[in-house]
């Protein structure tokens, strides 16, 4: 996780001041951010069938599990709004927690 900091600033608190800070990115702040997109970030397949890492509101709120009900979500741009899609893999009854399996996680 250092090396991934001291790769990305002070070179990113140059370039862009306004989002980074001019005066500098913090060790703490780099580690809170990486922290909150390792454990709220799902993965998105998109058009073309590539696979995004990103974050999605409300999706981090479904709980891991390996054997879940929810498909990956999609991106869909089928509808009048683009959007999110989630399908079910199997019958759900009223009042079942949902659950959506996260993937392979980072360990660092």
């Amino acid at each position: 996780l250092r090396e991934s900091y001291d790769r990305l600033f002070p070179m990113l608190s140059q370039r862009f001041p306004d989002d980074f800070g001019g005066g500098g990115f913090a060790w703490d702040d780099f580690v809170w951010a990486r922290s909150v997109f390792d454990t709220r970030s799902v993965v998105v397949t998109m058009p073309g069938g590539k696979d995004v890492t990103c974050l999605v509101p409300c999706a981090d709120m479904c709980n891991h599990d390996p054997h879940a009900q929810l498909s990956k979500p999609r991106y869909s741009a089928a509808q009048a709004r683009p959007c999110l899609e989630f399908h079910t893999l199997c019958p759900i009854k009223k009042g079942t927690q949902v659950y959506l399996n996260y993937g392979a996680l980072p360990n660092e």
